[in-house]
């Protein structure tokens, strides 16, 4: 019988650069090919999530996770997989209530998704900036 763990932690300094982003007022979109708990639980590591999930109000009210949706005001966090992008962002309205919220992470992505997730944002007259794993986004003036 063995046990094997791993951990990546973030790079010193990654928590207080998404500081001084949210200071600046931009917001810090966390883009990533790693299974979406690890994506969320490293989100929250840094800072880019610290708002509640579907997941979260749905646990807080006892009922299942799909009879919260991402509109409910509760929900101040999305983490969506890639496969989520397939098949629940479908349509711009859909992408416009996602990416509306303030902290959005998605998980298990493509990188056609990356570029499809920048187009959004593009869409709704976001300026973008894409670093890595990180897709930084400015409000348009």
């Amino acid at each position: 019988m063995g046990l094997v763990a791993l951990q990546d932690p973030p790079k010193p300094g990654v928590p207080e650069a998404i500081a001084h982003c949210h200071a600046a007022s931009i917001k810090v979109t966390m883009v990533t090919g790693d299974h979406p708990l690890t994506a969320e639980a490293v989100a929250r590591k840094v800072g880019i999530i610290t708002g509640r999930t579907a997941r979260e109000v749905a646990a807080e009210d006892g009922v299942n996770e799909e009879d919260i949706g991402v509109s409910d005001p509760r929900v101040d966090a999305v983490v969506y997989s890639g496969t989520d992008i397939a098949t629940k962002l479908t349509t711009p309205a859909a992408w416009d209530v996602v990416l509306s919220k303030p902290q959005v992470v998605f998980a298990r992505t493509t990188p056609q998704q990356k570029l499809t997730i920048v187009e959004n944002y593009q869409r709704r007259g976001e300026v973008v900036a894409v670093t890595g794993e990180w897709i930084a986004l400015v409000r348009a003036q």
